[in-house]
């Protein structure tokens, strides 16, 4: 099996046990993310995390290769998000702004909707129709 390949895996098992060689809460905080040429690269969540496994590397090195026989030369800390992103993203949810107008706003909308009507759909008019009414009621000098 190509060196690279072997590599990968034990990256694979290092994350996976990860807590294991660093502790719980440095676990949960950081991650290793990527090894080439015996370098393994490490995520951290802050910096306070990622100074803690700088001063930690040695005895990382030495774990790792005590437990998977993963033979690193040098340890590299960034701060970064060690948590991936989700897959898809989540629906955002849309706020509606309760909109009781006054009889005379009443009238004005339905003169606006009217005006704009035959060449727009019914919901992008009335949506039009609400926001010129609020920039009038807003920026109108009384």
């Amino acid at each position: 099996m190509p060196r690279q390949y072997a590599e990968r895996l034990k990256l694979s098992e290092a994350e996976r046990r990860w807590p294991e060689f660093v502790g719980k809460r440095l676990g949960a905080s950081s991650t290793p993310v990527d090894v080439a040429g015996g370098e393994l690269l490490i995520a951290a969540r802050t910096p306070a995390v990622a100074n803690r496994l700088v001063m930690m590397g040695g005895n990382i090195e030495k774990t790792l290769k005590e437990k998977l026989d993963f033979d690193i030369k040098k340890v590299r800390v960034v701060v970064a998000n060690p948590t991936p992103l989700p897959k898809t993203p989540q629906p955002y949810a849309r706020r509606r702004v309760p909109f009781n107008p006054k009889k005379e706003e009443v009238e004005a909308l339905s003169e606006i909707f009217q005006e704009a009507a035959p060449n727009l759909p019914k919901d992008v008019a009335e949506s039009l129709a609400r926001l010129r009414l609020f920039f009038a009621a807003r920026f109108t000098k009384d």
